[in-house]
């Protein structure tokens, strides 16, 4: 909300990559090897619960937040530029810990040994394509004006609420 629609929007292409890459992984079996690794997967955990304590962090500063702060949010804010937050997006899905497992749960129950090599790419595509579509839907309706104002008149009880969220999301993983 506090960026452009367009800056959305890529951030949403950059969530969408992210599943493209959880497809291809799983596809070709380094999610099972991954779930099979308890290394890999606590790297992957405590990755995934560091980005989540990062983003719950800076939640909760914002909503905190003095005059300064504010301002140098914003400032932070006009500097996101459309790599950046593409970056963001990708780096919140290819980091979420679950999302490997959940790729190879969904992949292992609707595709089998003999299903075609392209079958399976369709499907992983089919995925990256409906997360980008939802989360442009979801930046496009945010970007709106009328519901921009709205939001924007409870914005420091939301930053509280998914700041506390993300932490204790963050602590879930790590003690899971």
């Amino acid at each position: 909300m506090s960026v452009s629609k367009r800056i959305a929007i890529i951030a949403a292409l950059g969530i969408a990559s992210g599943i493209l890459i959880h497809s291809c992984l799983a596809l070709f079996g380094i999610s099972y090897l991954i779930s099979k690794s308890h290394l890999a997967y606590i790297t992957l955990q405590y990755l995934g619960a560091g980005y989540l304590l990062y983003l719950g962090y800076g939640s909760l500063r914002s909503g905190m937040s003095s005059k300064k702060i504010i301002d140098e949010e914003v400032q932070l804010v006009k500097g996101m530029t459309e790599g950046k937050a593409f970056l963001s997006g990708f780096m919140t899905n290819i980091l979420n810990p679950k999302a490997v497992l959940f790729f190879l749960a969904i992949f292992t129950q609707v595709i089998g040994d003999n299903t075609p090599v392209y079958i399976k790419a369709l499907f992983g595509l089919e995925m990256t394509v409906a997360t980008f579509c939802w989360f442009a839907l979801v930046a496009t309706v945010l970007a709106a004006e009328k519901m921009k104002k709205r939001i924007l008149s409870y914005q420091k009880q939301i930053d509280m609420f998914f700041g506390i969220a993300l932490i204790c999301m963050a602590v879930f993983v790590l003690l899971k």
